[in-house]
């Protein structure tokens, strides 16, 4: 009886600490293929971001700054890799400099949210995703 009650327990604040303290985590990758999943990418135009936990009044608080967090780093990482190709002009030998690619030349452009791990949200966690678009990108 002891031994039920010590597992019940132990399973009680493990599901307390992993819904108050879920990991969160940002990635980039372009590829739908699972095996590749965890690897980043060199595209500075799409940032991943994965909650894994459910989103209530709770941690929304710690979603919002993680989130910010991740937007913040991805800026940061976005501005860094803006580099050029040197391409030659065929009339006067001149070298031009051009984006690598169209992205670039505006700023970052997709931001995914992963929600698979979120296996219910509620009213804070609906205003929270508000808050965050609207601060965010406005």
């Amino acid at each position: 009886m002891e031994g039920l009650a010590i597992s019940i327990l132990f399973a009680l604040f493990t599901v307390i600490c992993r819904s108050q303290w879920p990991k969160w985590e940002y990635f980039l990758q372009n590829t739908q293929d699972p095996r590749e999943e965890d690897e980043p990418c060199d595209n500075p135009d799409i940032c991943v971001f994965r909650f894994d936990g459910a989103l209530l009044f709770t941690n929304v608080e710690r979603f919002k700054n993680s989130l910010k967090k991740t937007i913040d780093q991805w800026m940061k990482n976005w501005g860094h890799k803006e580099s050029k190709k040197e391409v030659e002009a065929s009339n006067n030998g001149s070298v031009l400099q051009r984006p690598e690619s169209l992205g670039v030349e505006g700023g970052p452009h997709f931001l995914i949210v992963d929600c698979k791990a979120m296996a219910y949200c509620d009213y804070m966690a609906a205003n929270a995703f508000k808050e965050v678009t609207f601060s965010s990108f406005a």
